[in-house]
């Protein structure tokens, strides 16, 4: 199992939860601080909030 490494542009950039759902069932999702860090100073409500919801 290998690890993936998510960032903020392509968690912004998905469609599809359920793409998220598979990639984590075959390998293991890092979220790194970051990324939280990045989440949590965009501006822009709507991108954040759909970052938290994937």
């Amino acid at each position: 199992m290998s690890f993936i490494v998510v960032d903020k542009s392509w968690l912004q950039s998905l469609n599809d939860i359920n793409a998220l759902k598979d990639i984590a069932f075959k390998h293991r999702i890092v979220v790194t601080d970051i990324l939280m860090y990045e989440i949590s100073t965009t501006s822009d409500k709507s991108k954040k909030i759909s970052c938290f919801n994937n």
